[in-house]
């Protein structure tokens, strides 16, 4: 539950943040691997609980790889701007 909580309050606060960045892909790419599994989730009516369960699992999996994984872009990013200015 917490996890829930965490990611529908942080999300809206990463998109906007991407968008004004310009990160388009990155925006896309979230569509995509997050975004896609709830949404099937929500409009799909599937009786067998291993799959719903496992499609929840799987748009929370997604999530926190891809929060790290832009951590880690932001991170090489900044390092790349920091470096450059010091040449």
């Amino acid at each position: 539950m917490i996890l829930t909580v965490l990611a529908l309050v942080f999300t809206p606060y990463m998109l906007w943040q991407l968008f004004r960045a310009k990160w388009y892909s990155a925006i896309y790419t979230f569509g995509f691997f997050v975004l896609l599994p709830v949404a099937i989730y929500l409009t799909v009516d599937i009786e067998n609980i291993i799959i719903t369960y496992s499609l929840i699992s799987l748009a929370y999996l997604n999530f926190y790889i891809y929060t790290w994984m832009l951590s880690h872009f932001i991170k090489t990013k900044l390092s790349d701007i920091s470096f450059s200015k010091t040449i």
